[in-house]
């Protein structure tokens, strides 16, 4: 029993890194933008809760679909189902300009003008972070179904997500 639980919660974490590598990907894409967008500790809670919420629903749905799914197409769609999450993955293409992060591009400056004052940081709004948080969380919804369909603990799973979550 004690094995299985390890197992499990391995299993969880895994799995809860996983799906929030594009979070990794966001968080680059503002850490690119030289100190002038801040992301606060408020935006990251609201990415983690809707992380949390996300996939804690679709890990119970994963869960839920093992009572009227025979196991053989279970497997066989969760196997699916984790390869078109991982295409997605690697097709989509996260760009600090293609999503409006990054206004402008460093050039140097070649002109006699004096370079401009440093700007203060913007921070990120609890609006553009539960935006954010929202197109994040569509990885968890595929990636928790199948954790519910290998039947992870949905509390341990979507605490894990929750915890690797934030940019």
């Amino acid at each position: 029993e004690g094995e299985g639980l390890v197992s499990s919660v391995v299993q969880s974490a895994l799995l809860a890194v996983s799906t929030n590598l594009d979070n990794l990907s966001v968080g680059v894409a503002y850490g690119s933008c030289d100190g002038r967008v801040r992301f606060g500790w408020d935006a990251n809670c609201v990415v983690a809760l809707l992380s949390f919420l996300s996939t804690f629903a679709s890990v119970a749905l994963g869960a839920g679909l093992t009572y009227y799914v025979p196991s053989l197409y279970l497997v066989r769609t969760s196997g699916a189902v984790l390869f078109l999450v991982g295409v997605y993955l690697l097709l989509s293409n996260h760009t600090p300009n293609q999503n409006g992060i990054c206004h402008d591009v460093r050039t140097t400056n070649t002109s006699q003008q004096p370079p401009q004052q440093p700007q203060q940081p913007r921070r990120v709004s609890l609006y553009e972070a539960t935006l954010l948080g929202l197109s994040l969380t569509m990885t968890n919804v595929g990636t928790g179904v199948v954790g519910g369909l290998v039947e992870l603990d949905s509390l341990t799973t979507a605490l894990m997500s929750a915890c690797t979550s934030p940019c």
